[in-house]
């Protein structure tokens, strides 16, 4: 317990505060009601936030046509999830998560890998590359197609 203790006192001497959410908490950054494209990433890792900038640059939005949508929770309530989006009424859904389906009827929908699998398999950047220019083309074109 004492070791604990000193380990939580040196995270916070540099300024890491440790932190670990209940149940399915789901945070809309910003939150844009009917944006061109939300994003749904599971457990984001601050460390993988250089690879999504770079996947999201790809889409090559305005920030008022983005909803990154961020969900901490190790086994997301995917029943929430899908009614809080169904709510915000984006035009398409990337989710950045290669085992987990949100089913929505009516918004098409790109699953690719996320950005902390791409950091530890560099051989999967080609495909999750040829996924984003695929919600890019839905984005230009439109479709009510489901992709997966």
């Amino acid at each position: 317990m004492l070791t604990d203790v000193k380990q939580f006192e040196s995270l916070a001497a540099i300024g890491l505060d440790l932190w670990c959410p209940r149940g399915s908490i789901i945070v809309p950054e910003p939150l844009i009601i009917n944006a061109c494209c939300a994003v749904v990433v599971f457990n984001p890792q601050p460390l993988a936030d250089a690879v999504l900038a770079g996947m999201l640059s790809v889409l090559q939005l305005q920030a008022r046509e983005l909803m990154l949508v961020k969900i901490h929770s190790a086994n997301p309530d995917l029943a929430l999830v899908a009614y809080s989006l169904k709510q915000w009424q984006p035009q398409t859904i990337l989710q950045l998560s290669m085992d987990m389906t949100i089913v929505l009827d009516n918004i098409p929908i790109v699953r690719t890998f996320s950005p902390e699998f791409l950091m530890a398999n560099v051989q999967h950047k080609p495909q999750a590359y040829k996924d984003l220019l695929t919600l890019r083309k839905i984005l230009d074109h439109g479709t009510s197609r489901r992709i997966a």
